[in-house]
């Protein structure tokens, strides 16, 4: 059996304008030739981190150590363990805390707050930017969101979000608050609390237009319990259950200028006020699931594969003086793939019906985003051409796609090339049997990415083409903009 006893690795690292050159050497020995290993010991755990890792002074290394090192090496190396020594010391926790908690010009309107990263705690009040609400129930609205949270060296975790909200027209306070408590990092293990009286959104994902308008809210009376686990790698649930007390706005006073704004979508929703008892479960899977274990914490590295969701909903009848008595369940898939020098594509598939309508209100139906006029909304997750907001108390199905060729067709364009600019096209079905309506859509644009400061943004334009069994084909064009999360590393869509 040959097996190496040395190995050295020579590599270039680009990064910008600059090359780094690095080396890596490795000394092998005690060999254990054909060790047999158990059927759990290759998992998904990309790297092991023993619990004193991040303890071992250089005397350690130097007794560990089989190569000896050059002093410019031992230098590089005393300079790196200060550097990482100081990103972990209080004075640089206090630095950085230092500009959250600095209060200048801007704070009365993006917020004040305070963190102290040595004892875990930070709270923090939003500013006038969200306080400010123009457009709610009744008119203006003045809200005071606020949160506050502690973390524990031992991972434990407790985080509170709270919104006092006063209308002026019809002088009523509403508020909401939820407790968190996270007690098992290793498993993402959570219980929260949560009440309130508040104006909730019939439709969660609106178009921009009707989010706004009466239509779309109700009174909500409630509190709920959610627990929430990864019971295996990367199977992740969590149950809730909420108690709700349903009635309409339709007694409300009602800005004048919202009905010249909103027209028929002002008109408040009619309906006899009910209570409602609901279990939810949500179960989402990321198959192949890759992690690190670190700090006692557990770091997600990702997967290639789908993500696989499904959602259980229960309106209990007869619990704590519950009305409503369904069953409704939904199945999906999403995932990002990216095609190398072919670009990225983004999916998503969903279907679901109510397995019991027994006593199903409108509220609890599912809703479909309408269309924003010139608005290009996310595509993976709505339609751009379907219309006022859908909903259906039957079974349905949607899939939703859009690739991104990053450059791949545009770079081969002289001249056009130095534009930067890229080539995005897609497409979405919507089907309702029940009702005999079926949707299709085409899209495909131009996009240009921006950055201004630290923030990335891509703005596109597109042509959309549409056509489905309630109305004739149209064609339009709209505009959007997707926003870059520097810490999932990845677009809006």
């Amino acid at each position: 059996t040959y097996l190496p006893t040395r190995r050295e690795i020579t590599y270039t690292i680009k990064d910008g304008r600059y090359e780094i050159l690095g080396n890596t050497r490795v000394d092998h020995s005690d060999y254990k030739v054909n060790q047999e290993f158990g059927s759990r010991f290759f998992n998904n755990e990309i790297k092991e981190y023993g619990d004193d890792a991040f303890d071992k002074d250089s005397t350690y290394w130097r007794e560990e150590r089989t190569l000896t090192l050059k002093d410019s090496e031992l230098e590089f190396i005393n300079e790196s363990d200060s550097m990482s020594r100081y990103y972990a010391s209080d004075e640089y926790f206090a630095k950085i805390d230092s500009s959250f908690n600095k209060i200048n010009g801007w704070a009365p309107l993006i917020g004040v707050g305070h963190r102290n990263r040595k004892t875990g705690t930070e709270w923090y009040i939003k500013g006038l930017m969200e306080q400010i609400n123009p457009f709610g129930i009744g008119g203006y609205r003045h809200n005071l969101p606020a949160h506050f949270n502690k973390d524990f060296n031992n991972g434990l975790g407790i985080e509170t979000k709270g919104l006092l909200d006063y209308g002026f027209t019809n002088q009523d306070l509403k508020g909401e608050l939820e407790v968190g408590f996270t007690y098992n990092p290793k498993k993402f293990m959570k219980t929260a609390v949560r009440a309130g009286d508040t104006y909730e959104m019939i439709n969660n994902y609106a178009s921009i237009e009707q989010t706004f308008s009466r239509s779309n809210y109700v009174r909500s009376i409630n509190f709920g319990i959610t627990q929430r686990i990864e019971v295996f790698n990367g199977f992740y649930a969590e149950l809730a259950f909420d108690y709700t007390d349903q009635d309409p706005i339709s007694d409300l006073k009602l800005a004048r200028w919202s009905s010249y704004l909103f027209g028929a979508l002002n008109e408040p929703v009619d309906f006899n006020r009910y209570i409602k008892s609901e279990l939810k479960l949500e179960i989402l899977y990321r198959i192949n699931q890759k992690y690190v274990f670190k700090n006692g914490r557990k770091l997600i590295i990702g997967s290639s594969y789908p993500e696989i969701t499904f959602t259980y909903r229960k309106g209990i009848p007869n619990i704590l003086g519950s009305e409503v008595d369904f069953d409704f369940i939904e199945l999906g898939a999403s995932n990002e793939l990216n095609i190398g020098r072919y670009g990225k594509s983004n999916w998503q598939v969903k279907g679901g019906t109510f397995l019991n309508k027994n006593n199903l209100r409108i509220l609890e139906y599912k809703y479909f985003r309408g269309s924003d006029r010139y608005f290009f909304s996310d595509p993976v997750s709505s339609f751009q051409l379907l219309g006022p907001t859908l909903s259906t108390p039957n079974e349905y199905l949607s899939a939703n796609y859009i690739h991104h060729f990053q450059g791949t067709l545009i770079n081969k364009i002289p001249l056009v090339n130095k534009t930067k600019i890229e080539l995005a096209a897609g497409s979405g079905v919507l089907l309702i049997p029940d009702s005999d309506f079926a949707h299709i859509e085409l899209f495909a644009g131009i996009e240009k990415v921006f950055r201004i400061k630290e923030q990335l943004f891509r703005i596109g334009a597109y042509a959309v083409g549409a056509d489905n069994t309630a109305s004739s084909a149209d064609l339009t064009y709209k505009f959007g903009i997707s926003f870059f999360n520097p810490f999932t590393k990845s677009w809006d869509y």
